[in-house]
């Protein structure tokens, strides 16, 4: 108790608002090394773990911790947050990724929700700024999280988050339901992109008899009517493997 409580108060003191030296990280590290160091000299092994726990527990679920990995991401510290995977990596026998994870989801979520509040009718700007923002946060689930299954639910989550995003006068779903044909269509490649669905060109013909291609799995170039945009047989022939159920929750919002 007493060293959870000196942790508590000491790493208040540690700035994890500074770019150019990460002292929370560092001086998580040291301190993670300091107590490993003492419990291999002086505990048993069980008393060691639960120390290590506890200390852990406190350093790496701090709003502090929180704050330094919000700005590795900002800025881009592919080494830093690489450093950071391996301390959440210890915490709760490699459970704790899901608490990084769960920090990757919330900011992704504050990042593409400040699209819609810059938002100003331009549909294809919109589409594009969101494809631009997955493809760039794809390569930090790709090479700094080693493609964990965790971050890329983590992403496709904020994704989610961010087209069903409702605050005030800004609702992602309001305006997604307003775009033009040809721009849901957009948005619908893009997650059929996310969930890794294979191009297969189809004619999908809508209820206002406009024809559009769209990329589809495990089916053959054809038409067939779709009242509104519900992809519903589409999502029936998916492959529930690459995601089509968040596929389906996604097309629901253009509805």
């Amino acid at each position: 108790t007493n060293t959870i409580q000196h942790y508590q108060y000491l790493s208040l003191s540690w700035n994890a608002l500074s770019q150019e030296v990460p002292e929370y990280l560092i001086q998580t590290e040291l301190a993670l090394k300091r107590e490993a160091k003492f419990a291999k000299d002086f505990l048993h092994e069980n008393s060691s773990s639960k120390l290590m726990e506890a200390v852990r527990q406190t350093l790496l679920k701090s709003h502090q911790m929180k704050l330094q990995c919000r700005l590795f991401l900002q800025h881009a510290q592919f080494d830093l947050l690489r450093r950071t995977v391996i301390l959440y990596e210890n915490l709760e026998d490699g459970r704790g990724l899901k608490h990084f994870a769960d920090i990757f989801q919330e900011y992704l979520t504050d990042i593409g929700t400040r699209l819609w509040k810059d938002f100003s009718s331009n549909e294809e700007s919109f589409v594009l700024n969101l494809r631009k923002l997955h493809e760039k946060y794809l390569v930090f689930v790709v090479d700094v999280f080693d493609g964990r299954s965790l971050f890329h639910e983590a992403q496709q989550q904020a994704l989610t988050n961010i087209l069903n995003f409702n605050e005030g006068v800004y609702s992602g779903v309001v305006f997604l339901r307003e775009f033009s044909p040809s721009t849901k269509d957009a948005v619908v490649l893009f997650c059929a992109d996310v969930v890794g669905i294979p191009s297969v060109p189809i004619t999908v013909k809508k209820n206002h008899s406009r024809d559009a291609m769209v990329s589809m799995n495990n089916l053959n170039e054809g038409s067939l009517a779709v009242e509104k945009l519900s992809f519903q047989y589409i999502l029936d022939e998916g492959d529930p493997d690459q995601g089509t159920d968040w596929f389906k929750r996604i097309m629901a919002t253009l509805l």
